[in-house]
């Protein structure tokens, strides 16, 4: 089994990559395929009932794509080669079972037209660099298992149907891609257009901040002094103005009431430029203790007055994963930030983190008792950019699910409107002997 894993390391990453940079249509596709590639073989003439083989390549076509259409609850610690499954079912479905079926039939017209088909739904799903790997590697395969059914018999295709053949595909995959990259190029370049926003804000935010946060504690060390000279020269009775207590008072918290709130913009730019980073593929990560995570988070998180007294945290089981605590907290930012939110605007509910564990998973929920999401909105949440709040960006759940998918692992969202907002992230169980600690991958990039 680890041979085997680390053969497929590096189509591993290749898929992961291509499918967080383009996305993938899994459950359009498996409802389409487990259609498609059973139900058609019984609508053509009756001859076909005695081909085996070709009914036997459907099954498995319809087959392969039932995993498909489950796969936000399926997969689960398998998440993570649930995009290299995906490349390698188009593979099979595809050019494979089509260049098979083509030279089967003799090259007939029907099937010239369905690899135009295919060519074209190829074009649509994948990006540019995929669909020639899928094309290529599907083609040799199919034409392979054609040669050893066969024995290698000769395909006869007149030169004007091979001529037509050759305009289709080309047309077919032109158009394709043509139209389906409309869509991606927005929002490639509206994700480009974050990152540079994002920079911006690095360079442009963080050295003033820094700068506001070195005065506060300079004026923070100094108001001791003054202080008392001020007092001194109350009791010499020296002609100075005299301060309310209230206002002393005021002045004394001031320096470290404004460290807290320049701590908490860095925090929040943190937190958006953490969301756009490329996360590490194939990183295994140090042992976390997921109690240790959430502290961590619940101490750095800049709430703002009475935000604290809101969130409840039950730790009556730690349990240790193996990732990146970093990356953790920036999740557990997300979900604190979007919680507040949503507590905020119904004017009411509570906060609530607790752990629970069971078989292999052990899982980390955060509930908040506010206004709920619509069920409309919910089957989108973890799209990129989609966002129904006026200031969002729609890039922090989409991050989440990336980060517990990359862990093994996975996270889901439960809402009733009015009620609350459930989200669960499910981690996969480790050794016990492994000891917890707080590590971090060394290969986050930076702006």
């Amino acid at each position: 089994m680890n041979i085997l894993l680390e053969i497929l390391k590096g189509p591993l990453r290749l898929s992961r990559s291509r499918v967080e940079k383009y996305g993938a249509q899994y459950k359009v596709f498996g409802i389409f395929g487990v259609i498609n590639y059973v139900i058609p073989y019984f609508m053509w003439s009756q001859q076909n009932y005695n081909d085996d083989i070709a009914l036997g390549l459907r099954i498995i076509a319809g087959g392969l794509c039932v995993p498909l259409i489950f796969s936000s609850d399926l997969w689960g610690r398998w998440g993570r080669y649930l995009p290299l499954y995906w490349h390698l079912t188009l593979v099979y479905c595809l050019p494979f079972f089509t260049t098979y079926m083509l030279l089967s039939n003799g090259g007939s017209t029907t099937w010239l037209m369905n690899m135009s088909l295919a060519l074209f739904l190829l074009a649509l799903v994948v990006d540019w660099l995929s669909f020639f790997l899928i094309l290529s590697t599907g083609v040799f395969l199919g034409w392979g298992f054609y040669t050893q059914i066969t024995g290698g018999g000769a395909v006869v295709v007149d030169t004007e149907t091979l001529y037509m053949a050759v305009y289709m595909y080309t047309f077919a995959t032109l158009i394709g891609f043509i139209f389906s990259r409309n869509r991606q190029l927005l929002e490639d370049e509206r994700y480009t257009t974050l990152k540079t926003l994002g920079g911006v804000i690095a360079h442009e935010m963080r050295t003033p901040l820094i700068a506001l946060s070195e005065s506060a504690r300079s004026v923070q060390e100094s108001f001791t002094p003054l202080l008392d000279g001020y007092k001194q020269a109350q009791q010499a009775g020296l002609p100075v103005q005299t301060l309310p207590p209230h206002k002393v008072a005021y002045l004394k918290e001031l320096p470290e009431d404004q460290q807290t709130t320049i701590q908490g913009a860095l925090s929040m730019i943190d937190m958006f430029l953490m969301n756009l980073k490329p996360l590490p593929l194939d990183a295994e990560g140090e042992v976390c203790s997921i109690q240790a995570c959430v502290d961590t988070a619940l101490e750095e998180y800049p709430f703002f007055p009475n935000e604290r007294q809101l969130i409840h945290w039950d730790c009556a089981h730690d349990f240790n994963f193996r990732g990146n605590s970093t990356l953790i907290k920036h999740v557990l930012f997300n979900l604190l930030k979007n919680a507040i939110y949503y507590v905020r605007a119904a004017n009411k509910g509570e906060i609530h983190l607790w752990t629970e564990s069971s078989g292999s998973v052990s899982t980390l929920y955060v509930k908040d008792t506010g206004s709920g999401i619509a069920p409309r909105v919910l089957p989108r949440i973890f799209d990129r950019f989609y966002t129904q709040t006026r200031h969002g960006t729609g890039i922090g759940l989409p991050f989440c699910k990336l980060v517990l998918e990359g862990l093994g692992g996975g996270i889901t969202c439960d809402s009733v409107e009015g009620e609350y907002t459930l989200f669960a992230l499910n981690f996969p169980n480790i050794r016990a002997k492994d000891k917890p600690a707080l590590g971090e991958w060394s290969g986050l990039q930076s702006f």
